[in-house]
């Protein structure tokens, strides 16, 4: 079994799915909150990859009004905007 210290790191498994789906460099924007968001848009297949990463990021789930992104939100309308 792996040991935290083992694991990838956010970076490494998000350019994965990247590298998976055929995509090149991603683009990326802060937004005035402080949030990063990396796309990768030019993939295989019409496919996508998107990572949000909060700067106040602890590790719970970001919701509420005092979070800098709704993540239930975004996940629905990421899932919602793929096409088959």
């Amino acid at each position: 079994m792996e040991t935290l210290d083992e694991l990838p790191t956010l970076d490494e498994v998000v350019t994965r799915w990247a590298e998976l789906n055929g995509c090149t460099q991603p683009g990326e924007t802060v937004a005035p909150s402080g949030l990063l968001e990396r796309t990768w848009s030019d993939c295989e297949a019409d496919s996508r990859v998107r990572m949000l990463l909060t700067s106040d990021g602890d590790h719970g789930w970001p919701t509420g009004p005092d979070a800098q992104v709704d993540a239930s939100a975004e996940i629905v309308e990421f899932v919602a905007s793929s096409s088959r």
